[in-house]
């Protein structure tokens, strides 16, 4: 079986331009997710979200301390689930802290 020369090479190319989008896309998620994933969180919840700590106490189980607009959540997550547990009273530090920097 001997195959055109012509339908080889377009072959060829058609393959070299699917390498090429497919590695476009790929290379187009990385970025996505590397570098804009964060902000466009923090845009849409109108805050920043900040994991504080996090415990496992069980696989696919634990507990996790997240700040969201400056109020601290105790939560309970499980592999189908998020659970609020508490909420957490700020440290006499903290309130301190805080009332340091609206007096400056």
């Amino acid at each position: 079986m001997t195959e055109d020369p012509s339908t080889m090479m377009t072959l060829v190319k058609t393959m070299g331009a699917l390498a090429l989008v497919v590695g476009f896309i790929l290379t187009l998620s990385w970025v996505a997710k590397k570098y804009l994933r964060g902000s466009l969180l923090s845009v849409q919840q109108g805050g920043e979200i900040k994991i504080l700590q996090s415990f496992h106490f069980e696989p696919k189980k634990k507990l996790m301390v997240v700040s969201v607009n400056d109020q601290k959540l105790l939560l309970g997550v499980s592999e189908s689930s998020i659970s609020l547990i508490t909420h957490l009273e700020r440290s006499p530090s903290e309130t301190q802290e805080i009332r340091h920097a609206h007096h400056a």
